[in-house]
């Protein structure tokens, strides 16, 4: 239960005049209250972000689309799509969605909607490939993994906490 509920429950049963209010009012006494959580983009969902936009670029890559077939209205010469281009991309959508120039301005449930979105336009557009949000089941940060070092010290390791 949340706060206004919990509000609007106690002043119902400080005004009703049945019976009924003093069980209810027991009750609330014990009912934890539980906050949604709101709040800016994590710094998982950020790490993810970033792998994600990478996966993207290679996928426009692989099949061939240019920033000038992304960007409609670009300058006359073409350059393969980027991570960095990628979030130029995320960030389009974004503002158009949620009105709002960074991703460290986005709520956490925001993230995975300007995903959907944009997976959705590039795949109808382009014929990329729907690519997941990046999940690392095994916890160990993206970036480790892809260090050709990661081999030698962690092969193997599936003893630690994912990330989302």
């Amino acid at each position: 239960m949340n706060q206004k509920e919990h509000d609007i429950l106690t002043h119902y049963c400080t005004t009703d005049k049945w019976n009924t209010a003093r069980r209810i009012l027991a009750w609330l006494s014990d009912v934890k209250i539980v906050e949604e959580v709101k709040g800016t983009r994590t710094l998982k969902q950020n790490r993810s972000l970033w792998k994600f936009l990478t996966l993207v670029a290679d996928a426009c890559v692989a099949k061939g689309v240019t920033m000038r077939k992304i960007y409609e209205k670009t300058t006359d010469f073409d350059v393969p799509p980027t991570k960095e281009r990628m979030h130029d991309v995320w960030i389009w959508f974004q503002q158009n969605l949620f009105k709002t120039d960074s991703t460290t301005k986005l709520e956490t449930g925001q993230v995975s909607k300007v995903h959907e979105v944009m997976m959705k336009n590039l795949g109808e557009l382009f014929e990329v490939e729907y690519i997941d949000w990046p999940h690392n089941p095994n916890g160990i940060p993206l970036s480790v993994r892809e260090d050709p070092a990661f081999e030698k010290y962690y092969a193997g390791s599936t003893d630690v906490k994912g990330l989302d």
